[in-house]
Formats: C-alpha cells, sequence, structure tokens
C-alpha cells in the first residue's frame, strides 16, 4: 500500500472543485444584490447593457417604465424597505417628514417594515430563537473551513485507520492526538510502534507510509497538491462567515423592532401634541 492509497487521495477533481467554488460565488453575489434591491431587474439591466451594449428600451413609455423600476430598485437597495411603485416610496418620504421620522431606525429594521400601512411588523419569536440558535454552527464551520484552507498542512483521513491528521513536510499530527510525527522520531531504530499505535491510532504499516513519506518525492508532491487542493476552502470559509454574519444583522433586525416601534409611537405622540396646541 502506497502514500495516496493511505489517505484516499484522488487529485484529480481540483478543476470540478474550481469550478464548483466560482459558481457558488457568482450565484452568491448574485443573490446579494437580489436581496438588496428587492428584485432582479437592475442585476439583469446590467447583464443586458454588457452583452448587447444598450440597455435602454427605445419606446418612451417603457423607457420611463424601466428608469422608474431601476429607481425602486435603488431606493430599496439604500433605505432598506420594499417599496413596489413609485407612489408608495413618495407616501413613505411624505410619512417620514410629517411625523419627524428618523429614517435610520426604519432601515435598520429592514424587512420589519410594512411600507404600504407605514408600520412595523412584529417578528417570530420562535424564529428570532433559532437564529440565535444557528449563528454559532454556522460560524464555526466557517472557521475551520478556512482554517484549513489557509493551512500550509494537508488535513486527511487514513483509510485504513480512520485516523484524520495534518501533514507538512516537517511533520505528520494525528489531529485528536498529543503526539507528532517527526523525521527524526521515523529515524530512530527502536521505535516503538505499539506505543504510537496506542496513542494515535495508527497501524504499524501505516505510520511506516507516513514515515516513507518525508523522503519520497512522490509523496511530498502528493502532500503539495492535496493543500492546493485545500484552497477553494478559503471561499467556503468566508461564505459562511459572511452568512453568519447576516444571520447577526437579521437578528439585530429583529431586536431593533422595538426600538423603531418605540420611536414611531413618540413622534406621533409629539405630532399629535403639536397639532392640538
Amino acid at each position: 500500500m502506497d502514500f495516496e492509497s493511505l489517505i484516499g487521495y484522488v487529485g484529480k477533481f481540483d478543476v470540478l472543485i474550481n469550478t464548483i467554488t466560482t459558481i457558488i460565488i457568482v450565484s452568491f453575489l448574485a443573490f446579494y444584490f437580489y436581496k438588496r434591491s428587492g428584485s432582479s431587474y437592475s442585476i439583469i439591466n446590467r447583464i443586458w447593457s454588457i452583452f448587447f451594449s444598450h440597455k435602454e428600451f427605445h419606446n418612451h413609455s417603457l423607457k420611463t417604465n424601466l428608469l422608474d423600476r431601476l429607481d425602486i430598485d435603488k431606493y430599496n437597495a439604500l433605505f432598506n424597505v420594499k417599496a413596489i411603485n413609485i407612489k408608495q416610496i413618495h407616501a413613505f418620504n411624505d410619512w417620514l417628514e410629517k411625523y419627524n421620522i428618523n429614517v435610520k431606525l426604519i432601515s435598520k429594521i429592514k424587512g420589519w417594515f410594512d411600507i404600504q400601512e407605514l408600520q412595523t411588523i412584529s417578528p417570530n419569536n420562535k424564529e428570532t430563537a433559532f437564529l440565535f440558535a444557528s449563528i454559532l454552527p454556522v460560524l464555526l464551520v466557517g472557521v475551520f473551513s478556512l482554517a484549513i484552507g489557509t493551512s500550509d498542512q494537508a488535513i486527511v483521513k487514513t483509510d485504513s485507520d480512520n485516523v484524520w491528521i495534518a501533514i507538512s513536510p516537517k511533520h505528520i499530527k494525528p489531529l485528536f492526538s498529543h503526539e507528532v510525527i517527526t523525521p527524526s522520531l521515523c529515524d530512530k531504530p527502536n521505535l516503538d510502534y505499539s506505543y504510537y499505535q496506542k496513542n494515535t491510532g495508527l497501524t504499524p504499516a501505516s505510520l511506516k507510509i507516513l514515515c516513507n513519506s518525508f523522503t519520497d518525492s512522490e509523496d511530498q508532491s502528493s502532500i503539495a497538491r492535496i493543500i492546493h487542493s485545500q484552497r477553494p476552502l478559503i471561499i467556503f470559509g468566508l461564505i459562511f462567515i459572511t452568512f453568519s454574519l447576516k444571520i447577526y444583522r437579521a437578528i439585530m433586525r429583529r431586536i431593533n423592532v422595538s426600538t423603531a416601534e418605540k420611536h414611531i409611537k413618540e413622534s406621533y405622540e409629539i405630532y399629535q401634541r403639536k397639532a392640538q396646541q
């Protein structure tokens, strides 16, 4: 049994992994801008202008409607609201001015303000609890993926022993053991294989193959290839970390609903008192 058979590594999927990573990045960015604007009109308009040189309709009425749609998307992205027409935007602006509403407080609760009724929406407490429970696991997956992707060690599992190990040109570290296997350790003539099997889970046969990898050029090339194949995990890690930040923002928006609701109520009361004077 050789080194690659021991760890079950197949390097031919590098191109596939990189392709999938690129698709995920593009999809993630498109989804982000879609969520920001509330529609895909702006994205499609930009794509159309890139590939077909122009982005405007020739018909005046259609051109006006498109400009209105782009204005709505831009307004929604800037103020975190979900207006569906220009009339709603004007009504919203008039409402802000009439009652002296702080628009920043409305923007902070994106998704929890009804622009048609001009009032806040109460979040579901069970959903909020679920977000609280999910943020840490998502963050840990992101951090773990990022750590592997940026590591100068190959993180693999031996097929025969089912032992997770971190391999570098200078040492091999079973992840769930304090033992470290080094070239100097492997050079010992009286190496106690039974001791390391007990403390690392690696059989003598596996340990001999791993020791041989320190000096075998093909094994070193395999290790370098594995490390390279782990680089896409940087992207996965960043996506999960970004997602955890999105969860955090979603939680904060839910928390800020009560602040915005209180502010609106106080603004109404101030307006009524001034009207009665």
